[in-house]
């Protein structure tokens, strides 16, 4: 691929606005940990009911796949702006108060929690409405998780900055006004209102209708509309003929008897079948994309690398203030975060030549390795660049994951599927950093890498056992 990939991409008319949006309102979600933290504390004058806010933040998300299925069935126009005004007036309502009261807080943040609007999901959503080819998918999904990469580091650096002149509210007002702005700026961009209005259009020239087809043209974007109008009308007719062929057939059919049923037995009731079918349907409806095989594959492979990456932010701390060096664990893990954004760039521009199941597998043992050596290594300056090659594997490890889940979910669904999988990884890193902390304090840090190593070895596996289950590629 040529180096001015993203650059088309991202000259393709409507995109540059609707993405900027997305990523400005993304960085609210930077920000919520350290102003949330650090308002609760300062008010109530307790770590505790910070730590408290900040759980109840952080365990209403598993609610997050829900509200995207909300996205999908009524729109994203309908309901983001909904959620992100309420998840605003929450923040507003922790960040203004002058309570000292904790269960203030702790409310304010499930609300939050409970409302926060899907914007990464929505986004990607997006990306693979406009791009139907998965090779320019690729590419725009290597920029999206470079992007999350950047927004995580610049985030909490925002608001360290921001409380240098200002009180630990002015943060939860900054992360309330992100959303705001982002929410409404996404969701009346020109991609928006293309990708929800016609989903299954293959290719993003429909976005250039007002003569800059020319733009989308040069960076191989654009298709023929009207081709694919005229195509479409034809197969239409062509299904209309074929069922008047169907059904003529039928007619002239010959009826014949049913056939006996064999003594001793007895025919299924239809009763029974309704039954079946009902209790079959009532469970899709309630999985959702999670019924279908091979993506339920995915979301567990996500959840095992979360479990396996958890103990890296309480290890790497632990490990450099055994040093006497606290500070540096901020150094540390942004390398891992450079290492995260630098690898989804690149990613992005390799050629899409391995099965799913295959680069998973090994993604998730390449990072394996690194998270072992990181458990191994007791230098701190050693320790940075084996940090900067783990974090390299886990944007690409993510991509190939969204990919795959465009091809195992339909359109309705994917807003949610892609909730799922950031779900699973944020529940994997909560126990995995539990486990870490009680490790930490009993043993050598390293023992806790040690150990998630083994867990990602163990994820590997599976990922290399799943190819019948989640190659469609």
């Amino acid at each position: 691929m040529s180096s001015t990939g993203y650059r088309a991409v991202l000259r393709t008319p409507g995109v540059p606005y609707a993405f900027l949006f997305s990523a400005l309102g993304r960085l609210s979600y930077a920000t919520i940990g350290l102003g949330l933290l650090f308002t609760t504390q300062r008010a109530t004058g307790s770590f505790a009911a910070a730590g408290l806010a900040l759980g109840a933040f952080g365990g209403v998300t598993v609610t997050a796949p829900f509200k995207s299925r909300l996205v999908d069935r009524l729109g994203r126009r309908r309901t983001l702006p909904v959620l992100a005004v309420v998840y605003a007036l929450a923040l507003l309502t922790a960040g203004l108060s002058d309570s000292r009261t904790a269960g203030l807080y702790i409310g304010a943040a499930a609300v939050a929690g409970l409302t926060a609007p899907p914007l990464g999901a929505t986004m990607r959503a997006i990306w693979a409405a406009l791009f139907p080819d998965p090779v320019i998918r690729q590419r725009v999904y290597g920029l999206d998780s470079a992007t999350e990469e950047v927004l995580h580091t610049v985030g909490p650096l925002l608001v360290g900055a921001l409380l240098l002149w200002a009180d630990a509210g002015a943060a939860l007002v900054l992360s309330a006004t992100l959303a705001v702005v982002g929410t409404v700026g996404l969701v009346s961009s020109r991609a928006c209102r293309f990708a929800e209005r016609r989903p299954r259009l293959q290719g993003a020239s429909a976005l250039a209708s007002d003569g800059s087809a020319a733009a989308v043209q040069a960076s191989g974007l654009a298709l023929d509309d009207s081709a694919a109008a005229v195509q479409a009308s034809g197969l239409a007719l062509d299904d209309s003929a074929a069922a008047v062929q169907a059904s003529a057939l039928d007619a002239q059919a010959p009826l014949r008897p049913a056939a006996p049923t064999p003594p001793g037995t007895s025919r299924p009731s239809a009763g029974g079948a309704r039954k079946a079918v009902g209790a079959g349907a009532w469970w899709r409806r309630l999985a959702g994309p999670l019924h279908r095989p091979g993506f339920s594959v995915l979301v567990l492979l996500c959840f095992g690398l979360g479990l396996g990456a958890g103990p890296l932010d309480v290890a790497i701390a632990a490990r450099a203030d055994q040093a006497g060096q606290p500070a540096a664990a901020g150094y540390l893990l942004a390398a891992m975060a450079l290492g995260s954004a630098a690898g989804g760039l690149l990613w992005g521009h390799r050629t899409r030549t391995a099965r799913t199941s295959r680069a998973m597998a090994a993604l998730l043992g390449g990072i394996a390795i690194a998270t072992a050596l990181a458990g191994l290594v007791t230098s701190l300056p050693l320790l940075a660049p084996v940090l900067l090659l783990l974090g390299a594997g886990s944007s690409p490890l993510f991509v190939v994951a969204w990919l795959a889940t465009d091809t195992l979910v339909p359109d309705e669904e994917r807003t949610e599927a892609s909730t799922w999988l950031d779900t699973a990884s944020n529940l994997g890193l909560t126990a995995g950093a539990a486990v870490a902390g009680v490790l930490a304090e009993r043993s050598e840090p390293g023992l806790a890498l040690v150990a998630g190593a083994g867990v990602l070895a163990v994820t590997a596996f599976i990922a290399r056992l799943s190819g019948r289950a989640v190659d469609r590629n």
